[in-house]
């Protein structure tokens, strides 16, 4: 398995990071340096990036050193630990990943009898599926991102 896929996708990171989630994870994109350009004020003054339109897979410490912009991407692992309680959970069917809050859904009812349901698209990773949690209770307010945050910083 690519180590990419462990991970939730750049979009997701993106949307994290825009709800409040600090960009504290162990990888991310980064937009590497292609090209500078020397900046003239009569002189050579500076030399400004141009950054590439593709990301690359990087460690987070690695983009932070050489001063790249960056989104993170969270882990499995990661995105565990920012869960909001013990009362959702991720699972796998129909050869998707899907998310339930405990409290008021069943499993199997969310994955249909027999087929999924199309209002509760599945994800091709366990990652997808938790960054897809988090974004919804965020925006659902049933977690605040400095609640998530302390948690992150806790692991």
């Amino acid at each position: 398995m690519r180590q990419e896929t462990g991970h939730c996708t750049i979009e997701q990171g993106r949307q994290l990071h825009e709800l409040g989630i600090e960009q504290r994870g162990h990888c991310c994109y980064a937009f590497p340096i292609i090209n500078s350009h020397p900046s003239f004020d009569g002189e050579v003054t500076e030399y400004i990036p141009e950054y590439s339109d593709e990301p690359e897979f990087f460690e987070t410490s690695r983009a932070m050193w050489d001063g790249l912009p960056f989104v993170c991407v969270f882990s499995v692992a990661e995105l565990g630990q920012m869960m909001p309680g013990d009362y959702y959970a991720t699972f796998w069917a129909y050869e998707k990943w899907f998310w339930v809050d405990l409290r008021n859904e069943d499993p199997r009812r969310v994955a249909g009898a027999g087929r999924p349901d199309p209002l509760r698209p599945g994800h091709a990773t366990e990652a997808e599926a938790r960054a897809d949690l988090l974004i919804w209770a965020l925006k659902a307010e049933r977690i605040t991102a400095e609640v998530i945050n302390k948690k992150l910083l806790a692991s």
